[in-house]
């Protein structure tokens, strides 16, 4: 549903548009450690949430593992099995596209 100014203007949108999801990739490129937890955030909020990874799922040395999500801006955390946890912010995801964010022991860049 938009509504019209005038028949001219620029609608404007007044329910959220259906956008198609958007993808972060994570790729472990360690060949020493395991990647145990997984946490995104919305830029600027302080919730991290729940572990993506679950209870009984790692992204093991020398492999990825893709996440649907909805596009906006992030924030992504991970924690390796050394408890070294490493971070990057502001990754904008955009609708049906990929952003892969690689772990090389020390750093998750993208």
């Amino acid at each position: 549903m938009f509504i019209y100014d005038n028949p001219q203007s620029t609608p404007i949108p007044t329910s959220p548009p259906n956008y198609e999801d958007g993808y972060i990739r994570i790729v472990n490129q360690s060949d020493i450690w395991e990647i145990l937890y997984v946490y995104f955030k919305i830029s600027g909020s302080y919730d991290w949430g729940d572990d993506m990874l679950g209870d009984y799922e790692t992204i093991n040395t020398n492999s990825s593992r893709t996440f649907d999500v909805f596009p906006g801006t992030y924030d992504v955390m991970i924690t390796d099995d050394s408890e070294y946890s490493a971070g990057i912010e502001h990754i904008v995801v955009y609708p049906d596209t990929m952003v892969t964010l690689y772990f090389d022991d020390f750093d998750l860049e993208l």
